[in-house]
């Protein structure tokens, strides 16, 4: 009687949600890397303005 088979779809499972886990993780990461990098050229913008407006 031989465990490789139900050691494959044990290993092919895990496989299979690490992978669900890592699509996600990497879609939220480069939600947020963009939602951070429009909140700084954004401020920048604004100080700019601000700067501008004053006349320094």
């Amino acid at each position: 009687m031989s465990l490789e088979p139900e050691e494959q779809a044990q290993f092919d499972k895990a496989t299979s949600q690490y992978l669900a886990t890592g699509v996600l993780g990497t879609f939220v990461e480069g939600c947020s890397y963009c939602v951070s990098s429009a909140l700084i050229y954004l401020t920048k913008a604004l100080v700019g303005a601000v700067l501008i407006v004053k006349g320094t």
